[in-house]
């Protein structure tokens, strides 16, 4: 009669142990296949990091941070006198920059358009022509934006198109460098073309002025 009694308690203890292990088993599985939805949304999330990291490298103009730092580097070195004495003004203390190939090395020359009373007057203002590593190659006087690189070459470099007093100006290079002051080279009948680069034509866009 007791093992009457007692088969029941067995099979409940039986069927609650076996329910327990396949509880466990799927809580087991369970914890297995989590860290692995985690991780692919993880790295989901760190390619879109990664992605927008890259979009940084970039400023919104498509200037290149490592030209920006180039430029800057330079003009902190080439004005430090007059900067250390307070001489340039915050408003002059602003640059703008575009890069072009001018010589079809394939390596690009960094055109840097300056402003303010320290780098302007009423003959124009001063820009400055630096090579891919940051170095001058010539410092320009007396201009005005926008500045035009011509189809025509000489010495391998393409010449230059520089307003000065209101006229444009044909400046060649010279094997060195260009022509500083573009009033003392020849008056050229330049006609508008879409064809051919212009640089710092958005003059007025703020969005492209860097500081240094």
């Amino acid at each position: 009669m007791k093992k009457l009694y007692l088969f029941p308690v067995i099979l409940f203890l039986f069927l609650f142990t076996k329910c327990q292990s396949g509880s466990n088993q799927a809580n087991e599985t369970n914890a297995k296949a989590l860290p692995v939805e985690t991780l692919g949304s993880n790295n989901s999330a760190y390619a879109d990091d990664q992605q927008l990291n890259q979009d940084d490298d970039d400023d919104d103009d498509g200037q290149r941070p490592e030209d920006v730092m180039k430029v800057q580097k330079f003009l902190r070195y080439f004005f430090k006198n007059d900067l250390q004495r307070d001489l340039i003004q915050p408003t002059s203390r602003q640059f703008k920059l575009q890069c072009a190939d001018l010589n079809a090395d394939g390596k690009d020359e960094i055109f840097v358009g300056l402003t303010g009373p320290y780098f302007c007057g009423s003959g124009g203002c001063t820009f400055l022509l630096l090579d891919h590593t940051g170095k001058l190659i010539t410092k320009f006087t007396v201009s005005s934006y926008p500045v035009i690189v011509d189809s025509t070459f000489t010495k391998g470099w393409h010449d230059l198109l520089v307003q000065s007093q209101g006229k444009f100006h044909r400046l060649k290079f010279t094997g060195t460098r260009y022509l500083s002051n573009p009033s003392l080279a020849p008056i050229t009948d330049f006609l508008p073309s879409k064809k051919l680069l212009s640089v710092f034509d958005s003059w007025e866009e703020k969005k492209a002025w860097h500081v240094f």
